[in-house]
């Protein structure tokens, strides 16, 4: 089992996307790219899911947990 150390979140820490684009851009290049961004801010598990900070926290620790595989309906899920 995989363990995510927490740190203070910071939106300055989480790399911009172009203007006009998408939020959920942003958050594919977590999933693309997972090496350009520091282990504080991204942690890849090998439970098949990869956990960011949240650009734009609602609380002191705000984690969006993205699956590694595109789930396109709930039947897919096990």
């Amino acid at each position: 089992m995989s363990s995510l150390r927490l740190v203070k979140t910071c939106q300055d820490e989480i790399q911009n996307v172009a203007p006009g684009a998408r939020w959920r851009e942003a958050l594919y290049q977590y999933l693309r790219h997972p090496d350009r961004y520091h282990d504080a801010i991204i942690h890849t598990s090998e439970e098949g899911f990869t956990t960011v900070y949240d650009g734009y926290p609602k609380s002191t620790v705000h984690l969006l947990i993205l699956p590694d595989q595109r789930i396109k309906t709930p039947q897919q899920l096990d």
